[in-house]
């Protein structure tokens, strides 16, 4: 069976825009020959929704234009997501209205000509006598269910480190199951998440068939009878992963908002170039609005020219605190996106909160020192015009304590009990005794891009749990 793929960057609730880039990639998938187009799950709707899914206005919308993509498609089937509500059960309209629930629950949908399916927990017969099996999350079960084909509607927000384990994930369920297997994943970012796409079609002993781009918009066409050698996916480099998912989020976090560029102030830390650099790449210089003081050091406003920057006065006669959170005022008021360059252990430390007064998001606030030298590096390999940013500048020894405490989320005193703790008494005692002490502030600041795993992605330590 010849399966096309399709990842689009979908908004959320812009059904005419997500309409439009689904039917080019359906379009551009039946002209390659596919039997069968799969899209990712967010391919209609957008990234989650919230509570916009809990809204009959919203599924009236979604049901509309489910009904225009099948009046779109030729003879070929296209299986994608939508939420459960949209198709009301035993209870009628009523279920779809209900405050809470399956409202915001997804289900793999068959769209046809002039017809739409649910084919959630069956088997689905298609023409030619193919037979799919499609589940919504990373969970299934095709045991015994004689199907030919099983595809997979992930949700699951990218994390550092996922592209090594989501490949290797899927080959080998392909391989249990001895079917072929077709992960879709999405492309965007909400709330804080980034979706990374690079959806992949696995065949039956496990080999890679096919992989769409991470963090693009992407469509393939692959035959699950393909044979020859296996293929892998090449581990990816971490900074520049790292990197593409900053812009991915920082680009759909903008545009979600409606505005086409960004604003930041700088100061002396490293990050902020290094946030600079990100918002010109992004958006372009044109589009990337950046305030500096007059004390700015003449390599960085040099480097800021080079890149095609030329970087505005900070307001003069208050604070510095007080002039970014002016700057930011002013630039949202202009029509861009402030951005503030606070990272992760500065968030943790209550170092520099002021700072993000007017920010509407902290690109580097799940990142400590260590990920930014890393990024840094990485930066200054593609822009030789960048200074060395962390050249001379010895790592933060509360930046050790701070990952012990928050990632492992463990006292101060049950860290100390391990032999191999790595960092000295006083050091982690301190580092305690910030995490409380501003704890307050942390609740008040805009999201962060989460980049972390799992266990990273809590928005601040629970106190009773660090305090001892």
């Amino acid at each position: 069976m010849n399966i096309g793929l399709v990842q689009v960057s979908a908004q959320t609730a812009d059904f005419p825009h997500n309409l439009r880039v689904l039917v080019q990639g359906y379009r551009g998938c039946l002209d390659r020959g596919a039997e069968l187009v799969v899209a990712d799950a967010f391919s209609l709707c957008g990234p989650p929704p919230a509570d916009l899914a809990l809204r009959s206005s919203f599924l009236r919308q979604e049901e509309r234009a489910l009904a225009a993509l099948s009046h779109e498609l030729a003879g070929v089937p296209l299986l994608l997501a939508a939420h459960a509500a949209v198709f009301p059960t035993d209870g009628g309209q009523e279920a779809a209205d209900a405050p809470c629930g399956g409202g915001a629950e997804m289900l793999p949908v068959l769209v046809e000509r002039d017809a739409v399916s649910v084919i959630e927990g069956e088997v689905t017969e298609l023409e030619g006598g193919r037979r799919v099996y499609a589940a919504c999350g990373e969970g299934w079960e095709a045991f015994g269910r004689g199907c030919d084909l099983i595809v997979c509607l992930s949700g699951e927000p990218w994390f550092a480190g996922c592209r090594e384990k989501w490949p290797e994930a899927a080959a080998w369920e392909a391989a249990a199951e001895g079917l072929p297997l077709a992960c879709l994943r999405p492309v965007g970012a909400a709330d804080g998440f980034i979706w990374g796409g690079g959806s992949t079609l696995h065949a039956a002993d496990g080999r890679l068939l096919a992989a769409l781009s991470p963090f693009d918009e992407d469509f393939c066409v692959a035959s699950t009878a393909a044979t020859g050698r296996r293929r892998t996916c090449p581990p990816p480099d971490p900074a520049e992963e790292l990197f593409r998912a900053l812009q991915c989020g920082v680009r759909d976090h903008a545009r979600r908002n409606g505005y086409l560029g960004a604003c930041l102030a700088l100061d002396e830390r490293p990050a902020s170039l290094l946030l600079a650099w990100l918002a010109i790449k992004t958006f372009g210089a044109e589009n990337t609005v950046i305030r500096a003081a007059d004390s700015l050091p003449g390599e960085r406003r040099n480097a800021l020219c080079a890149m095609g920057a030329e970087p505005r006065r900070l307001p003069g006669g208050m604070p510095e605190y007080a002039a970014m959170a002016c700057a930011a005022l002013d630039g949202e008021r202009e029509g861009w996106f402030p951005l503030s360059s606070l990272s992760r252990s500065e968030i943790l430390g209550g170092c520099g909160l002021e700072r993000v007064w007017g920010t509407l998001l902290l690109p580097f606030g799940d990142l400590y020192e260590g990920d930014l030298r890393l990024l840094a590096d990485f930066c200054r390999e593609k822009a030789p015009e960048l200074p060395a940013l962390y050249g001379g500048r010895s790592e933060s020894p509360f930046d050790a304590a701070f990952q012990l405490l928050e990632d492992g989320n463990l006292s101060a005193t049950e860290l100390l009990a391990r032999p191999d703790c790595p960092v000295d008494e006083q050091t982690l005692r301190k580092a305690q005794r910030l995490l409380i002490a501003s704890a307050w502030k942390r609740k008040t600041l805009p999201p962060f891009l989460h980049v972390g795993e799992e266990k990273r992605r809590r928005r601040y330590p629970g106190m009773h749990r660090l305090n001892d």
